[in-house]
């Protein structure tokens, strides 16, 4: 149980740095 709550935690981590990421990209261009 906590193991797979730990995953859904790291995929929203993933999630949030792609945002950044993108949000990142798109203010360059």
């Amino acid at each position: 149980m906590a193991r797979q709550g730990t995953n859904v935690h790291d995929q929203i981590n993933c999630m949030m740095d792609r945002t950044k990421l993108a949000a990142l990209l798109l203010k360059d261009q």
